[in-house]
Protein backbone atom coordinates (compact mmCIF):
# COMPACT_ATOMS: atom_id res chain seq x y z
CA UNK A 1 0.00 0.00 0.00
CA UNK A 2 1.81 3.41 -1.00
CA UNK A 3 2.11 5.45 1.24
CA UNK A 4 1.09 3.44 3.99
CA UNK A 5 2.87 2.75 7.47
CA UNK A 6 6.65 1.71 7.26
CA UNK A 7 6.87 -0.11 10.37
CA UNK A 8 5.56 -3.20 11.98
CA UNK A 9 3.82 -1.08 14.84
CA UNK A 10 2.81 1.14 12.32
CA UNK A 11 0.85 -1.84 10.20
CA UNK A 12 -0.69 -3.40 13.03
CA UNK A 13 -1.92 -0.30 14.57
CA UNK A 14 -3.14 0.71 11.11
CA UNK A 15 -4.75 -2.46 10.95
CA UNK A 16 -6.45 -2.14 14.78
CA UNK A 17 -8.20 0.68 13.51
CA UNK A 18 -9.80 0.21 10.80
CA UNK A 19 -11.32 -3.38 11.94
CA UNK A 20 -12.42 -1.13 14.71
CA UNK A 21 -13.79 1.36 11.98
CA UNK A 22 -15.85 -1.62 10.10
CA UNK A 23 -16.87 -2.80 13.66
CA UNK A 24 -18.11 -0.53 15.56
CA UNK A 25 -21.74 0.76 14.65
CA UNK A 26 -22.62 3.96 12.52
CA UNK A 27 -25.72 5.99 11.83
CA UNK A 28 -24.90 7.00 7.94
CA UNK A 29 -27.47 9.99 7.93
CA UNK A 30 -24.87 11.96 10.64
CA UNK A 31 -21.59 10.79 8.74
CA UNK A 32 -20.63 13.13 6.42
CA UNK A 33 -18.43 10.88 4.40
CA UNK A 34 -19.21 10.61 0.84
CA UNK A 35 -20.67 7.17 -1.01
CA UNK A 36 -17.80 4.92 -2.41
CA UNK A 37 -18.33 1.61 -4.00
CA UNK A 38 -17.19 -0.88 -1.18
CA UNK A 39 -16.15 -3.45 -3.63
CA UNK A 40 -13.34 -1.45 -4.52
CA UNK A 41 -11.87 -1.11 -1.13
CA UNK A 42 -9.94 -4.08 0.03
CA UNK A 43 -8.96 -1.99 4.01
CA UNK A 44 -11.04 -4.33 5.81
CA UNK A 45 -9.69 -7.48 4.04
CA UNK A 46 -6.00 -5.82 4.17
CA UNK A 47 -6.61 -4.99 8.07
CA UNK A 48 -7.64 -9.02 8.61
CA UNK A 49 -4.68 -10.03 6.46
CA UNK A 50 -2.33 -7.79 8.61
CA UNK A 51 -4.11 -9.34 11.71
CA UNK A 52 -4.17 -12.99 10.75
CA UNK A 53 -0.59 -12.83 10.06
CA UNK A 54 0.76 -11.35 13.26
CA UNK A 55 -1.41 -14.06 15.03
CA UNK A 56 0.56 -16.86 12.91
CA UNK A 57 3.89 -15.22 13.65
CA UNK A 58 3.01 -15.68 17.54
CA UNK A 59 2.68 -19.54 16.69
CA UNK A 60 0.44 -20.56 19.39
CA UNK A 61 2.68 -18.84 22.45
CA UNK A 62 0.76 -16.09 23.19
CA UNK A 63 2.84 -13.92 21.55
CA UNK A 64 -0.14 -12.16 19.80
CA UNK A 65 -1.70 -10.88 22.57
CA UNK A 66 1.13 -9.36 23.89
CA UNK A 67 2.74 -7.85 21.09
CA UNK A 68 -0.97 -6.33 20.96
CA UNK A 69 -0.75 -4.84 24.19
CA UNK A 70 2.80 -3.38 23.58
CA UNK A 71 2.53 -1.67 20.34
CA UNK A 72 -1.66 -0.79 20.11
CA UNK A 73 -2.21 -0.51 23.36
CA UNK A 74 1.55 0.70 23.92
CA UNK A 75 2.11 -0.76 27.67
CA UNK A 76 5.33 -0.04 28.85
CA UNK A 77 8.11 -2.66 28.23
CA UNK A 78 9.02 -3.01 31.92
CA UNK A 79 5.54 -4.28 32.38
CA UNK A 80 6.25 -7.19 30.98
CA UNK A 81 8.41 -10.43 32.67
CA UNK A 82 11.62 -11.70 30.97
CA UNK A 83 9.91 -14.27 29.68
CA UNK A 84 6.70 -12.15 28.29
CA UNK A 85 10.08 -9.72 26.62
CA UNK A 86 11.24 -12.89 25.15
CA UNK A 87 8.22 -13.66 23.74
CA UNK A 88 7.34 -10.16 22.58
CA UNK A 89 10.70 -9.78 20.60
CA UNK A 90 10.85 -13.12 18.70
CA UNK A 91 6.81 -12.50 17.79
CA UNK A 92 8.12 -9.19 16.40
CA UNK A 93 10.58 -10.37 13.94
CA UNK A 94 8.40 -13.26 12.91
CA UNK A 95 5.93 -10.58 12.55
CA UNK A 96 8.38 -8.25 10.94
CA UNK A 97 9.51 -10.96 8.58
CA UNK A 98 6.15 -11.86 7.64
CA UNK A 99 5.23 -8.23 6.77
CA UNK A 100 8.53 -7.84 4.45
CA UNK A 101 7.07 -11.49 2.67
CA UNK A 102 4.10 -10.39 2.06
CA UNK A 103 5.21 -7.09 0.40
CA UNK A 104 4.43 -4.66 2.90
CA UNK A 105 7.22 -3.24 4.20
CA UNK A 106 10.44 -3.08 2.56
CA UNK A 107 13.90 -4.04 4.44
CA UNK A 108 16.02 -6.71 4.77
CA UNK A 109 14.76 -10.06 5.39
Amino acid sequence: MPGGPTSPRGWLNWAVSVREWYASPRISRYEFIPYGDWRTNDMRETAISIIRLCEKSANGNGGAGLLYSFYVEEASWYSYTESEQRIIEKTARCFAAALREAGFIEGKG
